[in-house]
C-alpha cells in the first residue's frame, strides 16, 4: 500500500486549500478521491495509450516517447493562427505579455485591409464633406506630431548633447561626435518634411492639401536615420554609463535645461532616454497618418496617385525602420536569455533561430498525479529548453521537485522580458521541432487544469552519432488563456517548419521536372570556401567596392590586393618611422615649407567656395524654378557652413605660415585638432554632389541661366581689384569633394618630415587619422553613390523588371545593388567545347543571366560581333547600347551553393553553382576571370548565409591605440624614410603658389594682395584625384586675417 497526499490543481495562482484527503490505491481501478476532483484513465483516445507507446528507460520519467508515424489522431483546436506561419508572434517576450498581446489582436473587430483592398476601394468612392475635414485633420496631426518631434531633436541636441561634447575625457567627446552629427542630420530632413506640410496646409478655404509629390521627393532623406537607428542601442547603454560616471556632464545638462526652460516657458524637457528612441518610433508613424487619408480619399482626389506612391514608400521605409530595430532587439533578447542560463547548450549557430517566448509551467509525467515539477520553458522558433529555477530575486531556490505555489506565483508576475535578470535558471531539457511535429490533444482532469501536450524531437545523450526520437511533452498552464497561448505559439512554430519543408520539397520537384535543368555527368566535387577564393575582403560583402565589367573589375582587384596594405600596418609603420627619427635640418625645412602649402591651398579652396556664392548659385536661384530653387538653397546653406570653417581653418594656416617665415617651428596642432572634427559636416554636401552637378549642369543649358551667370561674372570681376579667370561651376562644385580629400596627404607630409621630439608630435598623429577617417567616409559616400547610379542604369537595361517581390528580397534590409557583369558559357557537356554563351549580372542577392536582344536599337543579327563588343567593354557606359531580356534568377539564400568542380581538358575554367543540389555549370574565357567571379560570388553568397555582418574592424579606435604604441621605441622594427632630394611638398601641391619675395605670399590674404601665376608640377595621376586642373584665386575683397590673431604668444 502507498498512502499519498493528493492536492487538487485548480489554479498555480489560487491559494491552495488545506486538504486532508488520503488514497489507497492498488491500481487505477481503485482510486479514490474527495469531491474536489476525480482521476480519469490516460487512454484520452485511442491509439496513444501510453501503456501502447514505444518507450526508453532513459526517457520514461520524462515524457511519453512515441514515433511520428503513429495513428493519427484527432485535430487539436488552436485558438490563434497567423495568416503567415512562423509570423505570430514578431517580438519575443514573456508568456504573460504574449498572452496580452494575442487577446488584443484576436479582439480586434475591423481587420486591417489590405493594401489592394485598400486602393480598390479608393476606385469605388467619391469624396463627402465629412471625409474632407476627415483628411484635413490627419494632415493637421502629421504636421503638429513632426513639430513636437522636432522640438526633442532640438532638445536632444541642446539640452544633452551639447553638453556631453564638452566633456573632459577625450573619449566621451569621441563617442558623441557622431550621434550629434546624426542627429543634425535627422534635423535637416524633418525640417524639410515640416516645410512641406505646412505648405500643403496653407491652401485657399475649400480646397484640399496636396502633399503626395513632395512626400515621395522627400522621403529618401529618412534613410539617413538607418545608421542611428541601427547603434541605437550601443548610443543609449554608452551615454548611460558615461552619465554615471561623469558628475560635471549631468550638473552641465542640468544648467542647460534649466536654460532652455528659461527660453522656453511652459515646454517641458522629459528623460534623455526619451528622446533617444524618438528617431525610431516617428518614421512608422507616416506610413499610418497617410494610410489614414487613403481612407478618406476617392477617385475624385487630383493626389491620389501620388498619395499612393508615397504610402507605399512610406510603408518600405518602415519597414525598413521595424527590421532593424528588431533585430537589434532580437539579438539583446537571445543574449538575455543564454546568461539566464546556467550551462546554456552548445548549439550549431543558426542565424535564423529567433526567441519567441518564455514563462512558468508545470510539467507533467502522469495526470493521475498532482503537479510536483515547477519548470521554466523557454521557446524559440526551433527549439524548446526546459529550466529550473535556481534563483529568484536574489533568492536561492531549494533544490527540490516538489511544487511551490509561492514561487510559481512570483515568477508567473514576470511582465517583460527584461525581468529574466531577476531570475537565473539551470539547462534541464532540450527538444527540438521538426517535420514530424505535432500538437496532441489532452483534455483536463479534477487533478490537473490548462493542459496541453505536443510531439517534438529529442537527441539522445551519450551517443557519439546524432541519434535521438520522438517524444510527448505535457504541461499544465497557469490560466486557460496562457494554455492557448502556449499551444497557439507551438502550434505556429511547427506549421512553419513545415510550410518551409512543403515548400522546399515542390521546389525540388519542379526542377526536377523542368526542361531547363542543364543535364552533365556526375562528377565529384567539394564545396567552395574561403580557401579556395583567391580573393578574399576584409569584411564579408565588401570585396567589390567600385561595380562595372568584368574587365574593369579585374583590374580593380589585381590592382588592390596587389598593392594593398592595412591601415593598421601602415599607421603603425608610419608612427614608428616618426618615433625612431632625429631632427634635421632638411627635414625642418621642408616640415615649414608643407605648412606654406596648406595656407596656399586653403585660400584657393575659400576663393572657389566665394565663386560658388557670389557668381554661380545666386544667378541660378533668381533663373529657376521653385522645386529647383530648394537645392540651390540647399547648396548655399552648406557652401555657407564650409566656409565658415574654413576660415577658421585659414587662420590657423596662416598663423603657422608666419612662424615659418621666422624660421620657427609652428605650433598648431591641438587647433587644428578641434577644427577638423567639424570637416565631417561636409559629408552632406558630398552625399549631394551629384545632385547639384546634374541639375545645375542641366539648367545652365538654358538660355536665360547662361545670360544670368555671364552677367553674375561681369559684375563680380568688376568688384575685384585683380581680373582673374572664374572656374567652371562644375569645377567649382566638384572642389570641396577634392578638398576634404587632400587633408590626408598634407597630414601625412606632415608626419615623414617630423621628428620623435617634436612638442606636438601626438596630436599631429590624431589630426592625421582623423583627417585619413574624413578621406575614408568622403570616398565611402561617393562610390555609395556613383554604386547606386551604376545599379539603376543596369536595371534600365532590361526589357522586363527583375523579380524583386520574391521573398528572399522581401527579408533583405538593404537594397540591390549591381557588383559585376561579363560574358559566360553554358556548359551542356563536358565532352564538347561550350559554345552557347550568356550575359550574366552579379548583384548583391542574385545572378542574373540574360539574352542580348538589340543593339543601338536594332535586332540582334552577328551574335559573334555582339560578344566580341561586350567582351571588351570596360565601364557600365559602355552596356547603354544594349537591351536585354532576362532569362533566368539565381537568388542566393541558403539552398544556393558554389562548388569546386574539378578540372576538366574539354571545358576549363567552369563556375559550379547549386540551387536545391541542381547543378548550373559556367565557364569563363580567362582563368583570370574565372578567379573574379568565383570570388565575388562566394563573397556574396557567405554574407546572404552569415545574415549582417560588422563594419570593417580597421576603426579610428585601432588607430588612436596605437598612439601608444608608437611612442615606444621598436629597435626591430624597420625605418622607412623617403631619401629623395625631390620636395614632398611639391608632390603633395603640385600647382603651389610660387613667389620670389616670402612677404609677398601673405599679401594673398591682406587687404592689398598680389597674385602669381601658379604653374604646375610634377605629379602623379593618383595625386592629381585631389586637385582641379587649375587652382582658384582669391579676390582683393576675400578672407581678410586680422593681425591680432597672428601674433606670437
Amino acid at each position: 500500500m502507498i498512502q499519498k497526499p493528493i492536492v487538487p490543481f485548480l489554479s498555480p495562482l489560487q491559494t491552495l486549500p488545506s486538504l486532508q484527503v488520503s488514497l489507497i490505491s492498488n491500481g487505477p481501478e481503485d482510486l479514490e478521491m474527495s469531491e474536489n476532483g476525480s482521476i480519469v484513465p490516460e487512454n484520452l483516445f485511442p491509439g496513444l495509450q501510453s501503456d501502447n507507446l514505444p518507450t526508453s528507460p532513459r526517457l520514461a520519467s520524462r515524457g511519453n516517447v512515441i514515433q511520428p508515424n503513429s495513428p493519427k489522431v484527432p485535430t487539436v483546436p488552436i485558438e490563434h493562427i497567423s495568416q503567415i506561419p512562423g509570423n505570430l508572434i514578431t517580438s519575443g517576450n514573456v508568456i504573460s505579455a504574449i498572452t496580452k498581446y494575442l487577446s488584443e489582436w484576436s479582439n480586434k473587430t475591423d481587420k486591417i485591409s489590405t493594401d489592394t483592398e485598400l486602393f480598390k476601394e479608393i476606385e469605388q468612392r467619391t469624396m463627402t464633406d465629412k471625409e474632407r475635414a476627415h483628411y484635413k485633420r490627419v494632415l493637421h496631426e502629421m504636421t503638429e506630431t513632426e513639430r513636437i518631434h522636432l522640438k526633442g531633436l532640438e532638445i536632444l541636441e541642446e539640452v544633452y548633447l551639447t553638453p556631453l561634447t564638452k566633456s573632459t575625457v577625450p573619449e566621451t567627446v569621441n563617442f558623441v561626435k557622431p550621434i550629434v552629427s546624426q542627429i543634425n542630420l535627422l534635423l535637416g530632413a524633418h525640417q524639410k518634411f515640416l516645410s512641406m506640410m505646412e505648405k500643403g496646409e496653407n491652401v485657399p478655404e475649400g480646397e484640399l492639401p496636396i502633399i503626395g509629390a513632395d512626400f515621395v521627393k522627400n522621403i529618401q532623406f529618412l534613410k539617413m536615420a538607418a545608421t542611428y537607428i541601427s547603434k541605437y542601442s550601443t548610443y543609449l547603454m554608452g551615454i548611460t554609463d558615461i552619465l554615471n560616471k561623469e558628475k560635471d556632464v549631468v550638473r552641465n545638462q542640468n544648467k542647460a535645461k534649466a536654460e532652455y526652460l528659461r527660453v522656453h516657458e511652459g515646454s517641458k524637457v522629459e528623460m534623455i532616454s526619451f528622446y533617444l528612441i524618438t528617431p525610431i518610433q516617428r518614421i512608422p508613424r507616416y506610413e499610418l497618418l497617410i494610410r489614414d487619408m487613403l481612407k478618406d480619399v476617392g477617385k475624385d482626389f487630383p493626389d491620389v496617385e501620388q498619395l499612393k506612391k508615397a504610402y507605399l514608400q512610406a510603408k518600405e521605409c518602415g519597414r525598413g525602420v521595424n527590421q532593424t530595430r528588431m533585430q537589434i532587439e532580437e539579438g539583446e533578447k537571445m543574449t538575455l536569455v543564454k546568461n539566464a542560463i546556467d550551462n546554456f547548450p552548445q548549439l550549431e549557430n543558426v542565424s535564423s533561430r529567433k526567441f519567441i517566448c518564455c514563462g512558468p509551467l508545470i510539467a507533467l509525467d502522469n495526470m493521475n498525479d498532482p503537479p510536483v515539477k515547477t519548470v521554466f520553458v523557454f521557446l524559440f522558433n526551433d527549439l524548446l529548453i526546459v529550466t529550473k529555477v535556481k534563483k529568484f530575486n536574489d533568492n536561492d531556490i531549494n533544490e527540490t521537485d516538489a511544487y511551490d505555489a509561492n514561487l510559481f506565483k512570483e515568477i508567473s508576475e514576470i511582465k517583460t522580458i527584461e525581468d529574466i535578470s531577476k531570475a537565473h535558471f539551470e539547462f534541464s531539457r532540450i527538444v527540438f521541432f521538426q517535420k514530424g511535429s505535432k500538437m496532441m490533444p489532452l483534455s483536463d482532469n479534477s487533478i490537473v487544469k490548462n493542459v496541453f501536450m505536443f510531439m517534438a524531437y529529442e537527441e539522445m545523450k551519450n551517443s557519439s552519432e546524432k541519434k535521438g526520437m520522438y517524444v510527448l511533452l505535457k504541461f499544465s498552464a497557469i490560466t486557460p488563456e496562457q494554455k492557448e497561448s502556449w499551444k497557439s505559439v507551438i502550434n505556429d512554430q511547427i506549421s512553419c517548419i513545415k510550410e518551409r519543408e512543403e515548400k522546399l520539397k515542390k521546389a525540388q520537384e519542379k526542377i526536377q521536372n523542368t526542361t531547363e535543368v542543364i543535364k552533365v555527368d556526375k562528377i565529384p566535387s567539394k564545396l567552395f570556401d574561403r580557401s579556395c577564393s583567391k580573393y578574399l575582403p576584409q569584411s564579408v560583402g565588401k570585396l567589390v567596392t567600385s561595380s562595372g565589367t568584368i574587365n574593369s573589375v579585374l583590374k580593380l582587384l589585381h590592382d588592390t590586393f596587389n598593392n594593398s596594405q592595412s591601415l593598421q600596418k601602415e599607421v603603425l609603420d608610419l608612427f614608428e618611422i616618426v618615433d625612431k627619427k632625429e631632427m634635421d635640418k632638411d627635414e625642418v625645412k621642408r616640415f615649414r615649407a608643407i605648412f606654406v602649402d596648406l595656407c596656399n591651398n586653403e585660400t584657393s579652396h575659400l576663393w572657389v567656395l566665394k565663386t560658388l556664392k557670389e557668381v554661380y548659385l545666386p544667378a541660378l536661384s533668381k533663373s529657376v524654378n521653385k522645386e529647383q530653387n530648394v537645392y540651390v538653397t540647399d547648396a548655399l546653406t552648406q557652401i555657407n557652413v564650409m566656409t565658415d570653417i574654413h576660415k577658421d581653418l585659414l587662420v590657423l594656416f596662416t598663423k603657422a605660415k608666419r612662424k615659418t617665415e621666422d624660421k620657427k617651428i609652428p605650433l598648431v596642432m591641438e587647433d587644428i585638432l578641434k577644427k577638423i572634427q567639424f570637416m565631417k559636416t561636409e559629408l552632406t554636401y558630398i552625399g549631394n554632389c551629384h545632385i547639384y552637378t546634374k541639375l545645375f549642369e542641366e539648367v545652365s543649358k538654358n538660355p536665360i541661366v547662361e545670360k544670368a551667370i555671364q552677367k553674375a561674372k561681369e559684375t563680380f570681376l568688376d568688384n575685384i581689384k585683380y581680373k582673374t579667370p572664374i572656374e567652371s561651376m562644375n569645377e567649382c562644385l566638384m572642389k570641396p569633394v577634392h578638398q576634404l580629400m587632400s587633408y590626408e596627404l598634407f597630414m601625412k607630409a606632415l608626419l615623414k618630415h617630423s621628428w620623435n621630439n617634436y612638442e606636438e608630435l601626438n596630436e599631429l598623429k590624431r589630426v592625421y587619422l582623423d583627417a585619413r577617417q574624413c578621406h575614408k567616409d568622403a570616398l565611402k559616400t561617393k562610390t555609395q553613390l556613383e554604386e547606386k547610379e551604376k545599379t539603376q542604369t543596369i536595371l534600365d537595361l532590361f526589357e522586363t523588371p527583375l523579380n524583386l517581390d520574391n521573398e528572399q528580397n522581401d527579408s533583405e534590409e538593404h537594397e540591390i545593388r549591381f557588383k559585376c557583369s561579363g560574358p559566360l558559357f553554358i556548359v551542356e557537356n563536358l565532352n564538347e567545347t561550350p559554345k552557347n554563351w550568356k550575359y550574366f549580372f552579379l548583384f548583391n542577392d542574385r545572378l542574373v543571366m540574360s539574352e542580348v536582344v538589340s543593339y543601338n536599337n536594332l535586332p540582334i543579327i552577328d551574335l559573334v560581333d555582339v560578344f566580341g563588343k561586350l567582351r571588351v567593354a570596360k565601364s557600365v557606359d559602355d552596356l547603354k547600347m544594349f537591351k536585354f531580356q532576362i532569362v533566368k534568377e539565381f537568388t542566393f539564400n541558403a539552398d544556393v551553393t558554389l562548388e569546386v568542380h574539378p578540372v576538366d581538358k574539354m571545358c576549363k575554367f567552369i563556375i559550379l553553382l547549386k540551387v536545391l543540389q541542381v547543378p548550373y555549370r559556367l565557364s569563363c574565357s580567362t582563368e583570370s576571370e574565372f578567379d573574379v567571379w568565383n570570388s565575388i560570388i562566394f563573397d556574396q553568397i557567405e554574407k546572404i548565409k552569415n545574415g549582417d555582418v560588422n563594419e570593417e574592424p580597421e576603426t579610428l579606435a585601432m588607430c588612436f591605440a596605437c598612439l601608444a604604441k608608437g611612442s615606444q621605441k621598436n629597435p626591430h622594427s624597420p625605418i622607412r624614410i623617403d631619401s629623395s632630394p625631390r620636395r614632398v611638398t611639391e608632390v603633395l601641391s603640385p600647382r603651389r603658389a610660387r613667389s620670389e619675395d616670402p612677404h609677398e605670399k601673405f599679401d594673398l590674404l591682406m587687404e592689398k594682395p598680389k597674385f602669381v601665376k601658379r604653374l604646375p608640377t610634377q605629379a602623379t595621376g593618383q595625386e592629381r584625384v585631389f586637385f582641379n586642373k587649375r587652382v582658384g584665386r582669391p579676390s582683393s575683397q576675400s578672407y581678410q586675417v586680422d593681425n591680432e590673431e597672428l601674433k606670437e604668444d
